[in-house]
């Protein structure tokens, strides 16, 4: 996971280096957006731990100039020795973007909340997830409607009853039209 976090950073400020010859990013109200992303998380519960590498897909409408509602859906398929374990999350959506006419147009920081909400299958025991998420990031636009983004949450949950945390690190690539 840290492997991924380094190459994600590295990646974004060289990208983000090109930037500054666009035009001013298209975020407003009105427009949307679609992103696919690669995520490293960590997740614990009842004193167990499992980290995993997990891809997901987005659609984003600006409701105004700073705020953006919608809907992460991920999927995950893992095989080991025992059994399989597959996982299917989505997420509604709401982030307030930070959007300064002082600062750097390329690069919006905003912070968001969504419910998580998910099936886990353990070879034929299938518990649903429910929870919520805290997170925050950056969008580094490279061209007009074209960005990529750097993302971190805290997620609180349940499965099946029993508590737990989770952790991610999400790098998306984000096309808004």
């Amino acid at each position: 996971m840290r492997r991924l976090l380094v190459t994600a950073v590295l990646f974004l400020l060289a990208s983000s280096a090109v930037s500054w010859a666009y035009d001013k990013p298209s975020v407003k109200e009105g427009v949307s957006d679609v992103s696919l992303a690669l995520s490293g998380q960590t997740y614990s519960a009842n004193g167990s731990s499992l980290s995993v590498v997990q891809a997901s897909g987005s659609y984003g409408y600006f409701y105004s100039d700073k705020m953006e509602v919608g809907a992460i859906a991920g999927m995950l398929g893992m095989q080991n020795p025992k059994n399989n374990i597959n996982v299917t999350t989505i997420a509604p959506f709401v982030k307030l973007h930070y959007v300064d006419p002082k600062s750097d147009p390329n690069m919006i920081p905003y912070l968001g909340a969504d419910v998580l909400l998910g099936n886990l299958d353990f070879g034929g025991i299938s518990p649903s997830m429910i929870g919520f998420e805290v997170l925050g990031g950056m969008d580094f636009f490279v061209k007009k409607d074209v960005a990529l983004g750097i993302e971190a949450g805290a997620s609180f949950f349940t499965i099946s009853g029993v508590g737990g945390t989770g952790f991610a690190i999400r790098v998306p690539f984000k096309i808004f039209f």
